[in-house]
């Protein structure tokens, strides 16, 4: 299921349940059902290395200043 800004997902929340009950009723994992490479942007790995380019952004910033 995908939504954006025009296709928000209040719009889709029938669909949204309907997939909700279903992983409860049968709460396996089956590693074929998860896209890893979507779930990758997500990950402590990634989201730690875009903070430290912030804080690099931020601390040079305060060296160009002074």
């Amino acid at each position: 299921m995908t939504y954006d800004d025009e296709s928000r997902a209040e719009d889709h929340a029938t669909e949204i349940a309907g997939h909700l009950a279903a992983m409860i009723a049968d709460p396996t994992y089956r590693r074929e059902d998860v896209d890893e490479e979507r779930l990758a942007e997500f990950s402590a790995r990634r989201l730690a290395g875009q903070l430290a380019q912030l804080f690099d952004q931020v601390v040079s910033q305060g060296e160009e200043r002074g």
